[in-house]
């Protein structure tokens, strides 16, 4: 078993340093933009503060609203009803298809991955506070262990540590790391789940690796998914949010796809 995900370890890490040295594309020209996406492959995310206005986030809360009681029958939502997902909200709503399509954050992206995005949508999240929720995303996850996952996250309402704050394990992107602390914390290196106690033993030994980014609306995250992450349970209010997710490499998985919205 251990010499089979060895192997695969190997595998992984090979293709990795393959997509690293075919994809070096730069879609950016300033210092501060280099600034940005070097940040990004440190810690594995950055914090764009108050990039959008209250009048585009009062908008973007109203076009979720609207989709949220258009296509009832098409929302994800989680067992404590705190959770409601619109997958792909860009693909009917011409507003939040803006934010998909913003020249900045794609450009940002795509010379983090070092070529141009492939496929995508967005995300369009609406999260209450509701007893025994488990927070966006249903927990700490890695999105995909083998490879990155690049996002961007917008706040349309302000965030504070009990309404649900994105939570980002600093590092844990990054393919040294990922061998490192499933070594001292006896995670699988291919795990993408991770209970509270797992990562707490984690937290224990390296508290600054605990990341909680609150921020007032408008704040823009910009992240690498396959680190260990969360959105924090919410205790407090509601929580509105948008997020773009990326693929620089392939299609929308077919598991999500059949979750998109598909309009009337």
């Amino acid at each position: 078993m251990k010499l089979n995900k060895l192997v695969k370890s190997a595998k992984v890490e090979l293709n990795n340093v393959r997509l690293k040295m075919l994809n070096n594309s730069t879609f950016i020209s300033s210092h501060k933009e280099q600034e940005i996406v070097e940040n990004i492959r440190s810690k594995g995310f950055y914090i764009l503060e108050n990039h959008f206005d209250k009048n585009w986030c009062e908008q973007a809360i109203t076009e979720i609203d609207n989709l949220i009681e258009k296509f009832p029958d098409q929302i994800w939502k989680d067992a404590a009803d705190s959770d409601f997902r619109l997958f792909g909200a860009n693909r009917v709503s011409s507003f939040i298809n803006e934010y998909y399509t913003h020249p900045l954050l794609i450009s940002l992206l795509q010379t983090y991955e070092g070529t141009k995005m492939k496929d995508g949508f967005t995300l369009g999240a609406k999260l209450i506070a509701a007893e025994n929720n488990k927070g966006s995303g249903g927990g700490w996850h890695r999105d995909h262990a083998n490879v990155k996952q690049s996002k961007s996250i917008v706040y349309l309402t302000d965030v504070i540590d009990d309404n649900g704050p994105f939570q980002y394990i600093s590092k844990s992107h990054k393919s040294y790391n990922i061998y490192k602390d499933s070594y001292n914390y006896n995670f699988d290196q291919f795990q993408n789940r991770f209970t509270e106690q797992e990562v707490n033993r984690l937290i224990e030994k390296e508290p600054e690796r605990l990341k909680t980014i609150t921020g007032a609306a408008g704040t823009v995250i910009l992240t690498d998914t396959r680190g260990i992450h969360r959105g924090k349970p919410i205790q407090k209010g509601t929580r509105y949010a948008l997020t773009n997710y990326l693929w620089a490499h392939s299609n929308v998985p077919k598991h999500i796809e059949k979750s998109l919205i598909k309009g009337k």
